[in-house]
C-alpha cells in the first residue's frame, strides 16, 4: 500500500511499474495507523504490465482500473469487490489467473444486469482458474447463469456463501466439475437436505440430472412430504435406470437422513486417476472419491421432535456410514 505522494509518484513511472508484482489497493483494517487515499485509485488507471497479484480491500474499484486489467496478461491472483450493475473485468483474457476472490455488493441504482456483464464467466471455459471465492451480497439474475453454464476445467477449489442457488444446482455444479477437490457452500436460507445426498455427492456416484436431456433436472438433497407419489419418489434415486413404476416403498434412507442445514464443506482425494476426468452425465456406480474432511452446520431439530416427524440423528448417520466419513 502506497500512501507518500512522492513515492507514489516515483512507483506510477514506467520504470519502476515493470517491477511491480504484487499490489494492494485499499486500507488493510489490522493497520490502524495507514490509510489509502482515494487519489490512489484515480492515478492508477496505467498498466502494471508484469502484475501477478491485485488485491482490492475495502471497497470496489475504479472503473478504469476495471478496464486496465486487460493491460496486465500475468495476472495470476485477483481479489476484489464487484458492484452488481459494473461491466464485469474481462478475466477470460487472463490466460495464467489461477485465484479469483469476488464479494458482490448490490448498486444504489438497481437494474437488470446485462448478460454480456457476466458473459467471460459463462460463455468462456477458464482453463487456468483453480481456486474460485465469491460472496454474494444480492439476488440477481446472473447467479443462475452462473451455476448452469459455467465451466472451469481444472476448478480445484470452490467457496461459494450466501447463495440463492438449490441444492440440485449446486450438487450438478459440483459433478460437472470433476476436477473439484476442495467444496465450500453456504446458502442464504436453511435448507433440508439429506447426508445420504452429500456423501453421494463427495463420492461421485450421485447424479444430479437425468442422462436423457441438459434441462430436465432430477432434484436431489430436498425432500419435501413424506408422504408423495409415485412419480414424486422419483426426486430421490439415485440410479436412474431403476424402474420407477414398480417402486412402492419410500426409500429407506429417506426420513432418517434428512437435516436443516445453511451451509457444508468437504474435501476428497481421487482414488484413482480418472476420477477427475468423469465426463458422464450420471454418477459412477463405484466411488471415485474418499472425503478427507467433512463439516456441515446442523440447525437444531427439536421442533421436529416435538411434532413427531420423521427426522436424523448425525452421530447414528456417522456411525452407519463408517468409512464414507473422515
Amino acid at each position: 500500500m502506497i500512501t507518500d505522494p512522492g513515492m507514489r509518484a516515483r512507483v506510477c513511472g514506467t520504470d519502476y511499474a515493470n517491477y511491480v508484482r504484487s499490489l494492494c489497493v485499499g486500507a488493510d483494517r489490522t493497520l490502524t495507523n495507514l490509510k489509502t487515499s482515494k487519489s490512489l485509485e484515480e492515478e492508477m488507471s496505467f498498466p502494471f504490465p508484469f502484475l501477478r497479484c491485485l488485491e482490492f480491500l475495502d471497497r470496489a474499484p475504479h472503473r478504469d482500473i476495471m478496464s486496465s486489467l486487460l493491460s496486465t496478461p500475468f495476472l495470476e491472483n485477483l481479489t476484489m469487490t464487484w458492484v452488481e450493475t459494473w461491466a464485469f473485468p474481462m478475466i477470460d483474457r487472463h490466460r495464467h489467473l489461477h485465484t479469483l476472490r469476488l464479494k458482490i455488493i448490490p448498486s444504489p441504482c438497481r437494474y437488470s444486469l446485462p448478460e454480456k456483464t457476466y458473459a467471460c464467466l459463462t460463455e468462456h471455459e477458464l482453463s487456468s482458474l483453480t481456486t474460485l471465492h465469491i460472496a454474494n451480497y444480492f439476488e440477481a439474475d446472473w447467479a443462475d447463469h452462473f451455476w448452469l453454464q459455467s465451466k472451469f476445467p481444472n476448478l480445484r477449489v470452490i467457496n461459494v456463501q450466501n447463495t440463492r442457488a438449490t441444492c440440485r444446482t449446486v450438487f450438478d455444479f459440483v459433478h460437472c466439475h470433476p476436477t473439484l477437490l476442495e467444496v465450500n457452500i453456504g446458502f442464504i436460507d436453511a435448507i433440508d437436505i439429506r447426508l445420504e445426498a452429500i456423501l453421494k455427492l463427495i463420492d461421485g456416484t450421485g447424479s444430479w440430472r437425468t442422462p436423457g436431456g441438459l434441462e430436465t433436472f432430477v432434484e436431489r438433497g430436498n425432500p419435501r412430504c413424506f408422504y408423495v407419489t409415485t412419480d414424486g419418489r422419483r426426486n430421490y434415486l439415485d440410479e436412474p435406470e431403476m424402474d420407477m413404476e414398480k417402486l412402492t416403498v419410500f426409500p429407506d434412507d429417506i426420513p432418517n437422513t434428512r437435516f436443516t442445514t445453511a451451509s457444508f464443506a468437504f474435501k476428497r482425494v481421487p482414488l484413482s486417476p480418472e476420477a477427475t476426468q468423469w465426463d458422464k452425465r450420471e454418477g459412477s456406480s463405484k466411488a471415485r472419491y474418499q472425503a478427507t474432511e467433512f463439516a456441515i452446520l446442523l440447525s437444531s431439530q427439536d421442533f421436529l421432535e416435538f411434532s413427531g416427524a420423521a427426522f436424523g440423528h448425525f452421530t447414528s448417520f456417522s456411525f452407519s456410514r463408517t468409512g464414507s466419513l473422515p
